[in-house]
């Protein structure tokens, strides 16, 4: 069957309460991933208006990364001390990495073995049970421990938007109805993601927040992020691949966080070499050197991945392979190359189209490679 983009006879605001309030009526409890972004502030302030309605508190979870601005925290912490919000702040180990001149290198948030922590763990977090005293969860796994406070069927709402990225956008075209709900990674999980704010532009969220949403606001991070050409509205660790790239290469984290800043550079000190010599790193020309052939996508995924990370990315390799045979120039191995080096495992390989084709010709030339 062919899928055809339609427009709802009705706009983005309408349409995201409608959502929410059949997943209500649908779940046997709705709660918030909240991050202290703008997106998921949103999201907050439209479950607000239903629970209202209903009588209830906005039940939310916020997964503290440790490696947070401190504005970001006191703009989640000034929620969690509102009455009508009952916030669940975790602060666990999770396996995740850090970026260096784009190489990948684990770390652990929140490791209990003996690292410093950049601040304290807060006293209001969530205890950590006895049977998870030594566990190291894995990002897929925290929607089902999250949600273990509350029974039945839990329905997450995210603040995900399809307009940041084409992942995002094929998440929400796979189904034909109640596309904006979705299973997590997890088999046999009783957690649904819900996406209510799916086709919501940026300009949509921040008028939300900042005319209709009852005062509901944003974190002062963005109102710094708006003074710098080019700086994306994200609230993420520093250390990703993408973050690491606006916050350390360009120096944005040591003015606008110092403490943060100071604390990263305490437990790990390599992190200077991004911000050293991240603006006399050539990207391109190790998108091209590693795209050489399958063989060296191979090498690269070998040496800078591991474990499961490692297994998706030689599937993604076999069936860029596969495209490339069928059509060299739309799928070119360099499409490969870029998404493995800005940390993208998942993401669906599309096309390149004509001028992209042409303007890639160009830079291998440049490069030296014209083969």
């Amino acid at each position: 069957m062919r899928h055809e983009k339609r427009f709802l006879d009705l706009d983005v605001l309408t349409a995201a309460r409608e959502r929410i309030r059949y997943v209500w009526d649908q779940f046997d409890h709705v709660v918030v991933a909240f991050s202290g972004g703008k997106d998921s502030a949103a999201v907050l302030a439209l479950a607000k208006e239903e629970a209202d309605r209903r009588g209830q508190r906005v039940k939310a979870i916020f997964r503290d990364e440790e490696l947070i601005p401190e504005s970001v925290i006191n703009f989640v912490d000034h929620f969690r001390k509102q009455p009508w919000l009952d916030l669940r702040w975790y602060c666990v180990p999770i396996m995740n990495e850090r970026v260096i001149l784009n190489q990948r290198l684990d770390y652990i948030q929140w490791d209990w073995r003996g690292r410093e922590h950049a601040r304290p763990r807060p006293e209001w977090a969530e205890p950590i049970a006895p049977e998870h005293a030594e566990k190291i969860f894995l990002q897929h796994e925290m929607d089902d421990f999250t949600a273990s406070p509350w029974p039945g069927k839990v329905a997450v709402l995210t603040g995900i938007r399809a307009a940041e990225s084409l992942p995002r956008l094929r998440s929400v075209l796979n189904r034909i109805t109640d596309n904006y709900i979705s299973s997590n990674r997890t088999k046999g999980s009783r957690v649904k993601l819900v996406k209510p704010i799916y086709d919501w532009q940026e300009k949509d969220v921040f008028k939300w927040l900042g005319e209709m949403a009852g005062g509901a606001g944003w974190c002062s991070i963005y109102d710094a992020q708006n003074l710098v050409p080019g700086q994306q509205f994200r609230v993420s660790t520093p250390l990703h691949g993408e973050s690491s790239k606006a916050q350390f290469g360009k120096g944005f984290l040591r003015t606008t966080s110092p403490d943060l800043y100071a604390a990263i550079l305490r437990i790990w000190p390599d992190m200077a070499v991004q911000e050293r010599y991240f603006s006399q790193y050539d990207n391109k020309s190790q998108i091209f050197d590693i795209s050489r052939t399958p063989e060296t996508l191979a090498a690269f995924i070998r040496q800078n991945l591991k474990g499961l990370a490692k297994q998706r990315a030689m599937i993604r390799l076999g069936e860029s392979v596969k495209l490339r045979n069928k059509s060299p120039d739309a799928y070119p191995l360099e499409l490969l190359g870029r998404a493995l080096l800005q940390g993208v495992i998942d993401a669906t390989i599309l096309p390149l189209e004509k001028t992209a084709q042409a303007r890639l010709k160009k830079e291998r030339e440049k490069y030296g490679r014209s083969d």
